[in-house]
């Protein structure tokens, strides 16, 4: 493994139209996750066997990439905290990566530590570590937002029904089998559905899924690709109000759909840390249709492998 700061020339050839200072790469064999530190400590783009797995700056200048936000939502009024989501980060070189830090953000009270690892060319383990710089305590939760291009297919286990959430605000709540059958499949076990590259919503006029996931993971299928993300699984009962533990959003005015996760919702001290892994895999599948059974079992039997989730 080798890291290196890019040259405009190369960023021309990549399609990321950004100053060079703006990018840090990790490389492993023919995978390839170029850094943000100067917005928002991102993952501005992912190639895999030379395929963009992530929407970039070409396609929205602010929308891109992968980046992290506090949970929930409400307790934040948009846009996300730009101390967090937008402002520069500092670099400090790791073992097979980095660890990006952000300043102090005064909105939500909380500094957050970014470390990326690419411990192999199928494997990209981000940990998250938020610590509350008040000196009071608050509750919060993390919250990976992962931007990629629409035209691909949606996999995860289903888990519990959300009860009475309603739909409010174009949003889906999975509270009942019959509510989104259309979306489920494989006696409902699964949520398993495909986003062409023309949808504008997600079912009927709801733009967001909002679903309680199991097994902690979650998939993106596009191009002979599978993306996956491994995180500890998190109960209904433990979620962040009015947010789920796996959420989908697709893009009305861009051309990329969101693929997110939330951790638990706990209690954070004054002064004291939050930390949060997540494992991006990057798995290589036969573009002849699967059922979402044989994609899971793909899924589990790379995640076994690696030990992931125990």
């Amino acid at each position: 493994m080798w890291t290196r700061l890019t040259g405009f020339a190369l960023l021309l050839l990549m399609g990321i139209f950004l100053p060079p200072d703006m990018r840090t790469i990790l490389e492993k064999s023919e995978t390839e996750i170029v850094l943000a530190p100067q917005h928002g400590g991102r993952i501005a783009q992912i190639y895999v066997r030379g395929r963009a797995l992530l929407t970039d700056a070409t396609e929205h200048d602010e929308y891109y990439g992968s980046i992290w936000w506090p949970s929930p939502q409400q307790q934040w009024v948009w846009p996300p905290p730009p101390a967090i989501d937008q402002a520069s980060y500092e670099v400090a070189p790791v073992e097979n990566g980095f660890i990006l830090k952000s300043g102090d953000c005064l909105v939500t009270g909380l500094q957050l530590n970014k470390e990326y690892r690419l411990l192999s060319d199928s494997q990209l383990q981000v940990v998250y570590t938020a610590t509350n710089v008040t000196d009071s305590d608050m509750e919060m939760a993390h919250w990976e937002v992962s931007r990629m291009p629409k035209n691909g297919r949606v996999i995860f286990p289903a888990g519990k029904a959300f009860e009475d959430k309603g739909n409010d605000q174009g949003f889906l709540f999975y509270q009942r089998e019959a509510d989104l059958q259309h979306l489920l499949t494989y006696d409902q076990q699964y949520f398993d559905f495909e986003i062409m590259e023309d949808a504008l919503y997600l079912s009927g006029k709801k733009s967001k899924l909002l679903a309680d996931g199991s097994d902690g993971w979650h998939a993106y299928l596009r191009e002979g690709v599978a993306v996956v993300k491994v995180f500890e699984d998190t109960q209904l009962e433990a979620l962040a109000p009015e947010q789920g533990e796996v959420e989908v959003y697709v893009s009305k005015e861009a051309p990329y759909l969101e693929m997110e996760q939330h951790s638990a919702y706990q209690l954070l001290k004054a002064g004291k840390s939050f930390r949060w892994e997540v494992n991006w895999l990057f798995i290589p599948y036969s573009e002849t249709q699967m059922t979402a059974e044989e994609v899971a079992e793909m899924i589990r039997f790379e995640i076994e492998e690696r030990k992931l989730n125990h």
